[in-house]
Order: structure tokens, then C-alpha cells, then sequence
């Protein structure tokens, strides 16, 4: 998939951007962007996808909702799993036929999360399975904070974050460094998730000084 860097971000509604997050907001997003996304977003329909992992509360996060996506991005979906066998064993008769599928399961900090890879349509699917609901998952939470800062800033911001992912930043770090946030960006942008709309202005002032 060609990258949205040609366009900017759609700026939402700001009276709906500090909504609590609900895990719907990814595949909405992408519903109610642009072409290029709108695009997207019927491929995901097309894939069947949502509909065959309704068990798991399947939620559309990263970078393609938020248009800072660059060329191999991954869209992710992320995943309610309490039942990591199962939920490969399923993944495996879905999707193990497709183009550049891979599985793998592991522990990290002693919690357990299943990674699914592959291709469908010429877009790099990720499917990431944790126990805990999607809009309490990192991407999730992520994806908000990031939404919110972008939409409350100028819309060159977009393409900064989207330069510096090409020189080679994951998409918090390219954010902490954009925006001088000190400590993890990680659990940074987990934290605000929960800012209120004065707390990201004075964030985005400091950056403009």
C-alpha cells in the first residue's frame, strides 16, 4: 500500500476526540477518513476478518487510522485472547493459506501474547492477541493519544512524525521526540490517553517555542 504521506490527517470533531476510548475507534476512523482510507477500510470488510474474530473483540489500531502510516506499516488489530492455542489454531485454518503467514506465541513481563502475520490485498495484516479488552491494550492507547495531539496541532506535525518514521523511529519514540515528552514514550502516551485537552495544548506549545 502506497503511503498517505501525499495527503494530511482528516482533523476529527472536537467534541467527540476526548471521548473515554472504546476499542471501535480504529476501523471508524478509517471508515470516515479519506479515499485512500476509506479504501481500507472495505478491504478489511472484504477480508471477513472482523466478523471471524468477533470472539475476541478484534479492534483496528496503529498507524493507517491516524494517517502517519509509511511504506510497511502494518495494520494491526488487536485482540482479546485469554486462549493463546486456540486462538492460533484458529488463525492457522483462517489465514495460514495467505501470503507471508507467520504465528508465533510468547511471554513477555510474564504476560502471554500471540503475533499473526500476513498479507491480504497487498496490506500487511498483524494480528497481536493479549488478556486484557482492546481499548485497554498499549496500541489502543496509544493510537488515542497520538489521535488527539495531531488533531489539536498543525498539520504539518503529521508529516514531521511521518519523516522521522522514515529515518528510522518506531512510532512512540517518534512522537516523544517530536513533542520533547521526557521519560518511556511507551508509557508516556499510555498516560495520555487519560490528558485532558489542556494538558496536549501545553505539550503541543512548549514543542512550538
Amino acid at each position: 500500500m502506497a503511503s498517505s504521506s501525499e495527503k494530511q490527517p482528516r482533523k476529527p470533531n472536537l467534541s467527540t476526540l476526548f471521548h473515554a476510548p472504546t476499542g471501535g475507534e480504529g476501523l471508524r476512523w478509517l471508515e470516515q477518513g479519506d479515499e485512500r482510507q476509506q479504501g481500507l477500510a472495505a478491504s478489511l470488510h472484504r477480508s471477513g476478518l472482523l466478523e471471524r474474530l468477533a470472539f475476541c473483540h478484534p479492534s483496528i489500531a496503529g498507524t493507517f487510522p491516524i494517517g502517519i502510516d509509511i511504506p510497511g506499516s502494518d495494520m494491526d488489530v488487536l485482540c482479546e485472547v485469554y486462549d493463546h492455542e486456540e486462538f492460533l489454531r484458529i488463525c492457522t485454518s483462517e489465514y495460514g493459506h495467505l501470503d507471508r503467514f507467520e504465528a508465533d506465541r510468547r511471554s513477555v513481563e510474564g504476560k502471554e501474547r500471540s503475533v499473526v502475520r500476513f498479507l491480504w490485498e497487498q496490506m500487511p495484516i498483524e494480528l497481536f492477541g493479549q488478556g486484557r479488552p482492546p481499548a485497554l491494550q498499549n496500541g489502543c492507547r496509544h493510537m488515542i493519544a497520538e489521535r488527539r495531539l495531531l488533531a489539536l496541532d498543525e498539520p504539518s506535525a503529521a508529516e514531521s512524525i511521518r519523516t522521522l518514521k522514515q529515518e528510522g523511529f518506531k512510532t512512540e519514540p517518534a512522537f516523544a521526540f517530536f513533542y520533547n515528552l521526557p521519560g518511556n514514550p511507551y508509557e508516556v502516551l499510555y498516560r495520555l490517553a487519560e490528558a485532558d485537552e489542556q494538558e496536549l495544548r501545553q505539550i503541543i506549545l512548549k514543542r512550538q517555542l
